[in-house]
């Protein structure tokens, strides 16, 4: 089972499952991460739809929250590691607004750190 080629990811786990527990068993832990998957999707698309809410309004809220579900769409007939690739270039994606505020908050950083090692560090005994 584990030299098998046809196997890969999440596939090899259900198949060493399968060869240790009964039928029910595996189709109730499939069912389970089914249910971890869909809500984490979930929740990503409720942080996606209160963000354009906040940058756009109500107005644009109604068109862009369909275009969330397109990706899923289009992922049914992709190969594995391609989606894989894209999740990871669009978690790349997300580093990006947050280097970009480190950049722009540095000023204030050294400042706190500054008044921080001022006030505690220099008066510990």
């Amino acid at each position: 089972m584990w030299t098998n080629a046809d196997y890969q990811g999440i596939q090899i786990v259900f198949a060493a499952l399968a060869a240790v527990w009964p039928p029910f068993i595996v189709h109730l832990l499939t069912i389970g991460v089914a249910l971890i998957l869909f809500t984490s999707y979930l929740g990503s698309f409720i942080k996606y739809r209160t963000s354009i809410n906040y940058l756009f309004g109500d107005n644009w809220e109604r068109i862009i929250k369909w275009l969330y579900f397109i990706p899923p769409i289009i992922a049914v007939n992709m190969e594995i590691p391609v989606i894989w690739l894209m999740a990871d270039i669009a978690v790349g994606f997300l580093v990006i607004p947050n280097i970009i505020a480190l950049f722009l908050l540095r000023k204030d950083f050294i400042q706190e750190y500054q008044r921080f090692k001022t006030n505690v560090i220099d008066k510990t005994p």
